[in-house]
């Protein structure tokens, strides 16, 4: 795939606040998955902006998309947050990994909110066998075979992709469910213990009896809830 990732940014509120927001969307995902949450931010007063993407992404099979995304994803969010005092960064399943990317190349930023996410990229795209499953079964396309095609191997994945997965240095908090056999609690619970061994900032809320679907869709509707784990939530 030649040039950018394509993508979408859709935004609530008035315009006028204090803080900024930037939800990204999951892999293949839709506005309506993290509308409400959206809503709901910008009823507290915030102002949100939603980013979709295109599938290319991943079904190129080409390591630099990610993290070029990353990139234009932050520059694009410090443009619309540019008369922002805060900003704030949140996402789900892969669009949680963007937005911890983005969140961990801002100087100042506040608490993130996630759910759904944390599995290592590499390792999903390679080696998640549900995961390959459901793309072929979708898209048509075996994940792991085109970045194969394009000369990858988890190796050389796991060490371009080893931003995304270093310990941010500013708090969050994520939802897990337990049912998720895509990200699978057990194995992102291991991560995140690493992490909180030098941010103690770091928060996870279970949901024993949530699928990757159905943690997604509590979060659009609980956003609020990973809210008032800031412990500098009174901050405006």
């Amino acid at each position: 795939m030649n040039g950018d990732v394509p993508y979408k940014a859709h935004e609530y509120g008035n315009g006028n606040s204090v803080e900024a927001v930037a939800l990204v969307a999951g892999f293949a995902g839709s506005v309506k998955d993290l509308e409400q949450a959206a809503i709901d931010l910008a009823s507290t007063g915030r102002d949100a902006v939603v980013y979709t993407y295109d599938k290319q992404i991943l079904l190129a099979g080409e390591s630099h998309l990610l993290p070029e995304f990353i990139e234009t994803l932050h520059k694009d969010f410090e443009t619309r947050s540019a008369d922002h005092i805060l900003r704030r960064y949140g996402g789900v399943s892969l669009g949680g990994a963007i937005a911890a990317g983005m969140q961990k190349k801002d100087e100042n930023p506040r608490h993130g909110l996630y759910a759904a996410t944390g599995i290592n990229a590499a390792e999903l795209v390679m080696q998640h066998q549900l995961f390959r499953a459901v793309i072929l079964a979708v898209h048509k396309v075996d994940i792991r075979k085109a970045f194969e095609k394009t000369g990858h191997t988890i190796h050389d994945l796991r060490e371009k992709w080893q931003y995304l997965h270093t310990a941010p240095t500013s708090g969050l908090t994520i939802a897990l469910g337990g049912l998720d056999y895509i990200v699978q609690k057990r194995k992102i619970s291991r991560e995140l213990n690493e992490w909180h061994k030098t941010n103690n900032n770091i928060h996870v809320i279970h949901k024993p009896w949530l699928g990757h679907t159905g943690t997604i869709k509590w979060y659009n509707s609980h956003i609020t809830e990973l809210l008032d784990t800031d412990p500098n939530r009174y901050q405006k």
